[in-house]
């Protein structure tokens, strides 16, 4: 039986995780969950998503196709999310489904894109998602709305810490204290310091309160 997983953080880790293991090849997926719960039975029946890990481990090693269905249903959500993911070995077995090749079709999910910077693969925000962070940081500062813009840098670190994130939010960070400098007298408010990086979560993780659930911009 298909399990969804739980909360936006996880079913990002897999995604990469699943790219980084060869599973180059992908199609994307927003539906209702009675229209994921066929689906997963669908790509079980016809592309062997559900078999062990010890099964993939051996189809692996001889050469042969593997395929996932990963996927998200979070309470707050009405819709699943859904990506099929299958390696390129693979790809020809599933005609019959639009896939899309990561490098050079970026996975995109809430304002975040997976990519390779030539060091690795890594999520980040999208170039939109960084123009309304920029946005939103001038318009507080330029209205001198401090309460409002500590809720938006309270926003910014629940993003998700991967490592092109965590670069980006610091990245942000030093726009909006070089927009203080040029439109505000007096002294920045205190700002957090660090975004941790993201540790690796199970399977049916979920936060602990509020505060850990991730923002979008």
């Amino acid at each position: 039986m298909h399990v969804h997983y739980l909360h936006r953080f996880v079913l990002m880790q897999r995604v990469q995780d699943a790219v980084i293991d060869g599973y180059d090849r992908y199609q994307q997926i927003v539906c209702s969950p009675d229209k994921a719960a066929q689906l997963g039975r669908q790509f079980a029946a016809r592309y062997e998503t559900e078999i062990s890990k010890q099964s993939r481990w051996r189809r692996k090693r001889s050469g042969l196709a593997c395929a996932k269905f990963l996927s998200l249903k979070e309470a707050a959500l009405t819709d699943v999310h859904g990506l099929l993911m299958v390696t390129s070995e693979g790809a020809g077995s599933v005609q019959s489904e639009p896939l899309h090749d990561p490098a050079k079709r970026r996975i995109q999910l809430w304002g975040y894109e997976l990519v390779h910077d030539g060091v690795g693969w890594s999520w980040r925000y999208t170039a939109d998602s960084m123009k309304q962070w920029r946005t939103r940081i001038h318009k507080a500062i330029a209205v001198d709305n401090q309460v409002q813009l500590l809720t938006i840098v309270r926003s910014l670190f629940r993003s998700a810490g991967f490592r092109l994130v965590r670069k980006q939010v610091g990245e942000l960070v030093n726009y909006l204290r070089g927009e203080w400098r040029r439109l505000r007298k007096g002294e920045l408010p205190t700002l957090p310091t660090f975004l941790p990086y993201i540790k690796r979560l199970p399977d049916d993780w979920l936060p602990v309160s509020k505060a850990t659930e991730m923002e979008q911009p």
